[in-house]
């Protein structure tokens, strides 16, 4: 079981499948992730659009909705893993109006996205997929992600992280063998007054 943090949902608890390369960030990791948010870069979630990519059980967009956001759309390939995550939107009173789920792979998904637009967006894929660079450049081709839009990865500690030329890194932070790294567009105005450090 994970927990929900804060918010409207605080102390909700969320089931986990124990199975596969599902790997949930941790309530400390997934708080840790919410005060740069917040705290650092006074990012205010209402009114937000969330993609919650290879979403897991859902605890980075359930988490961001308690908080505030408006909508969250998931995206999970694995069906057991999905189906685990149903359950736990449906257990938690009116978060259904506020969800999507897409059973389909996270790069399809980006690739077909050109409709939609999303505010903020969560990316934690299995630590061994090192996709940082594609999952990108599928964001450029797609303007799914609008131009003051914040990408948050989370990665090993160990591995470096990449980005390409229409992407800054913002920030990053290691705790333990786990990495968050913040990633915005170039020409987004995060980066008019960017007093960000790498570590």
């Amino acid at each position: 079981m994970i927990k929900i943090c804060a918010g409207a949902y605080k102390g909700r608890k969320l089931k986990v499948y124990d199975g596969g390369e599902v790997r949930p960030t941790t309530d400390q990791l997934r708080q840790s992730i919410f005060n740069i948010l917040l705290n650092r870069m006074y990012l205010d979630l209402s009114d937000h659009q969330v993609l919650d990519l290879y979403a897991g059980t859902g605890g980075l967009g359930i988490e961001a909705i308690s908080r505030g956001a408006d909508f969250c759309h998931f995206v999970e390939r694995d069906a057991k893993t999905a189906s685990i995550l149903v359950q736990n939107i449906n257990s938690i009173d009116g978060l259904s109006a506020k969800t999507k789920v897409y059973p389909q792979d996270c790069l399809m998904f980006l690739q077909q996205a050109k409709a939609q637009s999303f505010d903020l967006l969560f990316c934690d894929p299995p630590y061994k997929a090192k996709n940082s660079i594609e999952i990108l450049k599928k964001l450029s081709q797609s303007n799914a992600l609008k131009e003051d839009g914040v990408v948050v990865f989370e990665h090993l500690s160990k591995d470096e992280f990449e980005v390409d030329g229409d992407w800054h890194l913002y920030l990053r932070r290691s705790y333990g063998d786990s990495s968050i790294s913040i990633c915005v567009k170039t020409k987004s105005n995060w980066l008019a007054d960017d007093e960000s450090s790498s570590e």
